[in-house]
This record gives C-alpha cells, sequence and structure tokens, in this order.
C-alpha cells in the first residue's frame, strides 16, 4: 500500500495517476489501461507503440515515498521521450550501421510473426553481422526494409546511405594517437557506435600503414574499439586477455574475437 499522504493508495489509482501525467506530455496519442501497472500506448490510430510496466516505479514508491513524486517524473519524461521517438518521421539522415552478433540479430528476427518487416541486415566477417539502425535523439531502433521502402530506397542503398552517415558521425581515426612502444594499445569510446568503426575498412589504411602492416582490432563492447600492433604472437595474446576482460567488464558486450587488416578485408585470428 501507498504511504498516507498520497492521493494513490493501491495500484489501480497509482496507474491512473501515471497515465494522466503521461497524456499530459503525449495529448496526442490514446493511452489506455490493460490492468493494474499496465498502460497500453497506441497512436490516434489505435495502433500500439509500446506497453509500459509500472510495477518497479511502484515498488519504489511504496518503499520511498518522499522520492516518489520525482521518480514519476522522471519515468514519464523518458518514456515520452522514447514514444515520441518511435513515432517521429524518419528520415535518410538517421541511418546509421552497427556490427552485432549474427546469432542475436537473427534471434531477433526470429522471435516477430513471420509476416513482420525484416531486419536490413549483411554478413561482416566472424561471427559479427552489420545491420542498420536509426539514429533518434533519446535511442536507436532497427530499421526494417519496410522503413526503407518509406524512404523510397533499396536496402543496398540503406547500407550505402548508412556508411556515409556512420563516417560523418564519428571523429576521423586521424584524430587518435597511434600506438606506441610505450602504448602498444589505444582505445576509443567516444560514441556509442564505435565498434562499427570496422565497417569502414579503408580508413584504417594509413593506421595500418604506420604499424609496419600488422593492425590488429577489437571490439569488446558496442561503444569500444581497441588497436595496436600485432606483429608477434606475445601482442596477439597480450590483445586477446585485455579483450576477455573488457567483455566480462562491460554492460554491452559485444565480441572476444581478434581482426587483423588486409587490403581485401578485415581476417578473424583464431
Amino acid at each position: 500500500m501507498m504511504p498516507i499522504g498520497y492521493s494513490f493508495a493501491d495500484e489501480a489509482s497509482f496507474t491512473k495517476q501515471v497515465l494522466d501525467r503521461l497524456s499530459r506530455e503525449v495529448p496526442e496519442l490514446r493511452i489506455e489501461i490493460a490492468s493494474p501497472l499496465t498502460l497500453r500506448i497506441n497512436q490516434a490510430d489505435g495502433a500500439n507503440i509500446l506497453q509500459a510496466n509500472l510495477d518497479r516505479i511502484f515498488a519504489f514508491c511504496a518503499k520511498t515515498a518522499e522520492q516518489c513524486d520525482a521518480a514519476i517524473s522522471q519515468y514519464v519524461t523518458g518514456v515520452s521521450g522514447v514514444v515520441k521517438d518511435r513515432i517521429r518521421p524518419i528520415e535518410a539522415s538517421m541511418i546509421r550501421l552497427n556490427v552485432r552478433p549474427r546469432k542475436a540479430l537473427d534471434s531477433a528476427q526470429q522471435q516477430l510473426p513471420p509476416d513482420a518487416p525484416h531486419l536490413v541486415l549483411r554478413p561482416f566477417v566472424g561471427e559479427l553481422a552489420l545491420t542498420a539502425v536509426l539514429d533518434l535523439p533519446t535511442a536507436m531502433r532497427m530499421l526494417t526494409n519496410e522503413d526503407a521502402k518509406k524512404l523510397g530506397i533499396s536496402e543496398d542503398q540503406v547500407i550505402e546511405i548508412g556508411t556515409n552517415n556512420l563516417r560523418a558521425s564519428l571523429k576521423p581515426l586521424s584524430a587518435y594517437p597511434l600506438p606506441t612502444a610505450d602504448k602498444s594499445f589505444r582505445y576509443v569510446s567516444d560514441s556509442p557506435y564505435e565498434s562499427s568503426r570496422l565497417i569502414l575498412h579503408p580508413d584504417w589504411a594509413p593506421v595500418a600503414k604506420a604499424l609496419g602492416g600488422s593492425l590488429l582490432v577489437a571490439v569488446p563492447s558496442s561503444d569500444l574499439i581497441v588497436y595496436g600492433r600485432g606483429d608477434s604472437q606475445l601482442a596477439v595474446d597480450a590483445l586477446r586477455t585485455l579483450v576477455r576482460d573488457a567483455v566480462r567488464k562491460t554492460d554491452r558486450p559485444l565480441s572476444t574475437a581478434l581482426f587483423r587488416w588486409t587490403e581485401s578485408g578485415w581476417e578473424e585470428v583464431r
């Protein structure tokens, strides 16, 4: 039960109050109570956008009455931001490419109904695939073939546009110092798309040349890329240990694989 002093004393009244506050934030949408502590957020035509579950914030409010109002405000702001992103008209300028484990992408597609739009993706290297996403103010979401149709472009054009937009959104590699004898490996983590630098294979040519043609790269998490000289087994082993440790520590693990730059593309180091 809610502490005395709050205008809601049970799950149903709490749900109604959150609904009212969300409705003020996004008045253009239809929000309805699906069940106590569950809201269904729909577009004006009734198409469902999101289901909002309130059980965690209700439990927080039950334990921490003095912080409840601030918590609800933060929740409403967060949910309304996500909803606005989902209904925002899409533009080609939003397209980015991402690298992700192929198994995870296949699993995400399989969980959708058979007639659902399919994700735009391509095989890449090793266990990784590249996929297109829409870069939104508060999040990113997967881009589908239906999105491509709305934009009037082919899936091949999605890949081309996404590559160009990705390159334009990232600081150039030349802005970062090269690995040295004192610092064998360099880390770049300035963007949530850092791992996608793998897609920009030609951009790595000057780095590989500066390292005598022996460049190793790893992407332990989606927002981190590590690279350095890979001209000895000692260097390979050191990077492999570093990457495995980074994967264990991150909440966005991507891959423990190492990739060697060649003129024709990346090769996974076995």
